[in-house]
């Protein structure tokens, strides 16, 4: 299950299946009370516009003038991508630009708390227990640099978002995932999933 659950280790969601809650007044379980609600208008600057689903079942790439170009970069550390939907700096999300203007740093990787939180191997190591214990044992064939890279980004969604609900998934900004890959590299950067759309079966 766990192993499963980070296939898509590059997207900013699903991350958190804390979702069963327990009514304390009558002990009855209420599954998914803090789900999200879908809503028809999206706010482009906190989420992906989700233009159409080609014929694998993800949305189709609608930032096509990002590809190959880092015109949309505001920070000066994200790096040109493949793919539109991927193709977002830490300043297309208003909650990252808030942890920014905290110490009115240029990008989020320039932020203590995105070193402290993201980069620090004690720290991910912490996290890592802390998702075992919620979400159960990990395969032994997991590399500690791949379970280590999935904490980072799960700690970055924690650090700036706090919370997103069950399916609800954003790419994360090119330049804070880049900084995460490269300080828990996949041998030879093969093996990156990047980002994917949620399934609703």
């Amino acid at each position: 299950m766990a192993a499963a659950s980070m296939a898509s280790e590059d997207c900013a969601g699903d991350l958190f299946d804390d979702d069963l809650v327990v009514d304390e007044g009558n002990g009855v379980i209420q599954p998914y009370m803090y789900e999200p609600v879908v809503e028809s208008a999206r706010d482009d600057s906190d989420s992906c516009s989700e233009s159409g689903e080609g014929d694998d079942g993800e949305m189709e790439d609608e930032r096509l003038d990002r590809i190959g170009n880092i015109n949309w970069c505001h920070c000066g550390v994200c790096t040109p991508q493949e793919k539109g939907r991927e193709s977002l700096c830490c300043s297309d999300y208003s909650p990252v630009q808030a942890k920014k203007d905290e110490l009115k740093v240029e990008c989020i990787t320039q932020h203590p708390g995105f070193s402290s939180t993201c980069l620090d191997r004690w720290v991910l190591e912490m996290s890592m227990y802390h998702y075992i214990e919620e979400q159960g044992q990990i395969g032994d064939d997991q590399p500690i640099h791949k379970l280590y890279r999935y904490v980072a980004y799960r700690n970055l969604v924690r650090w700036v978002w706090k919370r997103l609900g069950r399916r609800n998934r954003l790419p994360l900004p090119v330049c804070a995932r880049d900084k995460i890959r490269a300080a828990w590299p996949a041998p030879d950067n093969d093996g990156y999933t990047g980002f994917k759309y949620p399934t609703f079966n």
